[in-house]
């Protein structure tokens, strides 16, 4: 504080350094040291001189010589009296002056101690005022989803707030669950879910909602009171997608692999506006059905079965390489999270020419798509000069890409391409 207190006096005192000479009315001097008022008496003096020696040389007549001599006297007359009166104020504009600097100085503390920071310009760092004046570098890498989870936050106690006062809402309850979810507060989400469906008819998304997040708080467990809900969401909406992919992926992690391409099947008809989906589904549905009829999936083959088909499809068809997932990103993901690798025709339709099928636990891998693994027999791999090769984590494991899904995707390539490698670097908006 005794810091502050100095630089404030300073910096008045500097203020008043450049102020008090007009206030007091100090006489200016020259450059020779001489007041004005000295040297206008000099001037004038000069001026008589000059006037009795035009006299006496005759320049000028005895009148004019009177006449001028009268003007020249009355200035300095006046200009005498006019310094002579400035000397007399001055003591008074010097008490008035110090007076005005004091009140000042009093004013500016007593406007610190009222509205000032308590904490003294002595407790702060250098290091501090260079932040201040710089910015915090340190907070420059502040990511997106921090500033995200940041606002789901903010909006969570927000809304937390409202239903302290009014706890039958039933939209704000519906908010809650899924800003919780956002931020991935599974448990916090599923018991908001859990007061929700007590204040609302029975709705199959808000099952189904409910199904996911209480699945995801039990590490992914669709088993025991999720998979209920899930049933009882298709009772209401047979048709609702999100609880039939679910039912699928429940089923197909108890082995019913039958159960799991039935649930499936029934999801085809209603994407049939999204390609991607759409063959994502189909590719799960063969899955199931190649391991429902005993036989081992395309990605699990033995090596005799494997050379076979490496055989078949070896050519201009086939486009191999290794797929990866950018560490950075790895503890958004779980081990048995689906991973999708695909090719997609550059200039062409929109679905997946081949897919295949892993598990972020099989990351890194080597991959090999080809006709063989074509979702329609019509349209192939080999039929496209260019192709895009990706991969694609879905945390649900259904057929359905969601935002939140991690990606990767190569430069367009040709097919018959080798040693082609995918990163999975990015998050799905």
């Amino acid at each position: 504080m005794f810091l502050f207190y100095v630089i404030l006096t300073g910096m008045i005192a500097s203020a008043l350094y450049f102020l008090l000479p007009t206030l007091l009315g100090k006489p200016r001097k020259t450059s020779e040291g001489s007041s004005v008022a000295d040297l206008n008496l000099a001037v004038l003096r000069d001026q008589l001189h000059e006037l009795d020696i035009d006299l006496h040389e005759g320049s000028i007549d005895v009148a004019a010589y009177q006449k001028a001599k009268a003007d020249l006297e009355k200035r300095t007359l006046e200009d005498v009296h006019e310094h002579a009166m400035a000397a007399q104020e001055s003591p008074h504009r010097l008490t008035s002056s110090i007076g005005a600097a004091i009140g000042l100085i009093v004013l500016s503390l007593g406007m610190y101690a009222l509205l000032g920071s308590p904490r003294s310009i002595d407790e702060i760092s250098m290091e501090e005022l260079t932040t201040a004046v710089q910015g915090d570098t340190k907070n420059a890498g502040t990511t997106n989803a921090q500033l995200t989870n940041s606002s789901s936050q903010a909006s969570i106690e927000a809304l937390k707030r409202d239903l302290a006062s009014n706890t039958n809402n039933a939209e704000k309850w519906n908010q809650l669950a899924q800003q919780y979810h956002a931020v991935k507060q599974y448990s916090e989400a599923a018991d908001a879910y859990a007061h929700l469906i007590t204040l609302i008819p029975p709705d199959a998304a808000v099952l189904a909602d409910y199904a996911d997040t209480l699945a995801m708080s039990q590490n992914r467990n669709l088993q025991g009171e999720p998979e209920k809900l899930i049933q009882r969401a298709l009772k209401i909406d047979p048709r609702n997608i999100k609880a039939l992919a679910l039912a699928g992926t429940a089923a197909f992690s108890q082995k019913k692999y039958t159960d799991a391409a039935a649930y499936w099947k029934q999801i085809l008809p209603l994407v049939s506006a999204d390609p991607e989906t759409k063959q994502s589904t189909i590719a799960n549905i063969q899955e199931a059905e190649t391991l429902s009829n005993g036989l081992v999936p395309s990605d699990k083959k033995t090596e005799a079965q494997s050379s076979v088909s490496d055989a078949v499809g070896a050519g201009t068809s086939s486009i191999e390489g290794i797929v990866s997932l950018d560490p950075a990103l790895r503890k958004l993901v779980a081990d048995s999270d689906t991973v999708f690798i695909f090719a997609k025709a550059l200039d062409g339709p929109k679905f997946p020419l081949a897919v295949l099928k892993k598990q972020v636990k099989d990351l890194p891998f080597n991959f090999a798509l080809d006709d063989s693994m074509s979702m329609m027999p019509n349209v192939k791999l080999s039929d496209f000069p260019m192709v895009l090769v990706g991969a694609r984590v879905s945390k649900s494991g259904s057929a359905m890409p969601v935002q939140g899904d991690l990606e990767g995707v190569t430069e367009p390539t040709p097919p018959g391409t080798r040693g082609i490698k995918i990163t999975i670097n990015s998050q799905r908006p």
